[in-house]
């Protein structure tokens, strides 16, 4: 496992790789694209795993989701928006969208299952001239499905949102409260509210549901 600064993780997982060792390396991979090719070549060539520390993708909550959106219960997606803001932890071997945004964009790339064919970043260098400290990116995809990230960590509050609209139901996803919550609604239809609670270290699956306007809710319970 390599949890360095992200400058050094080219070079240490490469000689881990060449060592003949499995590699995980906390995101990002890499801070140049063909470091990263690179070592995917040196793992392949060597029958090694190389896997980045897209922890999200093995959140209860997230693989609910990427159920849904795999059986088409959400209909065809048509975009996705991703808030990820903080204040800090500031960096100066990184940028913030080396930093915080590659979450987002494993999320997205898993639910889109295409890759863009159009992706545009822009952001503002605040307290460094050479490194950003907010960013806005946009990718646009194939299929029509449109999505953006927004990321700071210069942001007053934290706030790490993932929202879904579906032509069939919208899905929002808020990971910053003490009680994580996955929302489900069907606009302008029956609509069902389901809320997947998450405590630290422990993920609850008992709901008590009770009857609402248009739908169910299934309210947080006490451990």
């Amino acid at each position: 496992m390599i949890a360095t600064p992200a400058e050094t993780h080219y070079t240490l997982a490469r000689e881990a790789l060449l060592s003949g060792k499995h590699v995980y390396v906390e995101k990002p991979l890499v801070l140049h694209e063909e470091e990263g090719r690179e070592l995917i070549k040196t793992a392949e060539t060597n029958n090694r795993v190389l896997m980045v520390g897209h922890l999200l993708q093995y959140h209860p909550v997230f693989v609910e989701l990427k159920a849904l959106a795999d059986s088409g219960d959400l209909g065809r997606i048509n975009y996705i928006y991703s808030n990820r803001l903080n204040l800090g932890k500031i960096r100066r071997e990184e940028n913030i969208l080396w930093s915080f945004a590659p979450h987002d964009i494993s999320m997205i790339l898993s639910l889109a299952g295409e890759a863009p064919d159009s992706v545009f970043a822009t952001g503002g260098n605040y307290l460094h001239k050479r490194i950003a400290d907010v960013t806005t990116t946009h990718l646009e995809f194939p299929s029509g499905l449109k999505a953006h990230i927004f990321v700071s960590w210069l942001h007053p509050f934290k706030e790490q949102k993932l929202v879904v609209v579906g032509d069939k139901k919208n899905w929002w996803w808020s990971v910053t409260k003490k009680w994580r919550s996955l929302t489900i609604h069907s606009p302008g239809k029956t609509s069902c509210l389901y809320t997947l609670i998450r405590s630290i270290g422990k993920t609850i699956y008992r709901f008590r549901k009770r009857r609402i306007p248009n739908g169910w809710i299934f309210p947080r319970m006490n451990p």
